[in-house]
Order: C-alpha cells, then sequence, then structure tokens
C-alpha cells in the first residue's frame, strides 16, 4: 500500500504541484479527509462568515474561500479546517 501512494504522489508532482498539494490531492481522492467543498456546507451550517473562521483557524479568508471551490489547497490548511470544524460541530 505504502508503495502504491508514493508511485501516485510521484504521478501527481509530474504535472508541476507541489509535493504538499500531491498529498493533498491524494487524501481527498481517496477520502481520507472529508469533501474539501463539505467545508462550506459546515461554516453555513455555523452560520459564520469566513472571517470569523479565519479568525478561529488562522488561514485567511481569501484560502478559505478558494478550498470551498475545490481549487488547490495546502494539506496544512485543509487540516486546520477540519481539524477546527470537528471540533466545533454538534
Amino acid at each position: 500500500m505504502e508503495q502504491k501512494i508514493q508511485h501516485t504522489i510521484d504521478e501527481l508532482l509530474k504535472h508541476n504541484i507541489t509535493r504538499n498539494e500531491a498529498v493533498s490531492r491524494l487524501l481527498c481522492l481517496n477520502n481520507v479527509m472529508p469533501s474539501l467543498l463539505s467545508f462550506k456546507e459546515r461554516r453555513e451550517k455555523l452560520k459564520l462568515s469566513l472571517r470569523d473562521v479565519a479568525k478561529e483557524t488562522g488561514v485567511s479568508p481569501a484560502t478559505i474561500s478558494r478550498i470551498e471551490r475545490g481549487n488547490e489547497c495546502d494539506f496544512g490548511n485543509a487540516k486546520a479546517l477540519d481539524d477546527w470544524y470537528s471540533s466545533n460541530e454538534a
């Protein structure tokens, strides 16, 4: 399994993306992390603005917006958001 993961990361790296982006894509593709698009639903359920979440997580509102739209994201930012949402959902 580890060899397959490394192969997938190596393939992704051929597309001029960083290792962090490759790992993020791999995790999303394999459902290791919840869908990035669900972040918007989670934020709206808590009735919070992008700025509210940014203050709590340290991730900029512009980055949160990009992540919610499904654009490339840094694994650390996605994990910070997921961790924060997980600890603040009912």
